[in-house]
């Protein structure tokens, strides 16, 4: 899980994490897709240790509407059996007005 926090309303927030394959073995992967049209996915340069290990960037926009989301980032990799999500989840704080 990738916890934003809480934010203040209208700033461009980014989290890094990697994503490990626990037997050293070598993916790559193929697409990222975030549940949300709020959070963007950048592949960053590899981690190392020859392909089994894979960085990315998560990026929340800043027009996010006050309270609180969960997400979830899906990654499409070059072994069919293996699906691997990341659920992203934070609260945006702000005034909210009815």
């Amino acid at each position: 899980m990738l916890n934003f926090g809480e934010l203040p309303r209208g700033s461009e927030t980014s989290r890094e994490f990697s994503m490990r394959e626990t037997r050293g073995k070598t993916f790559a992967v193929e697409a990222v897709s975030a549940s949300i049209p709020h959070l963007k996915v950048d592949a960053l340069p590899d981690g190392g240790q020859d392909g089994a290990v894979r960085r990315f960037k998560v990026t929340l926009a800043p027009d996010r509407n006050p309270g609180s989301f969960t997400a979830s980032i899906g990654f499409k990799i070059n072994r069919p059996d293996i699906k691997p999500t990341l659920v992203v989840q934070g609260s945006i704080l702000g005034r909210v007005v009815v």
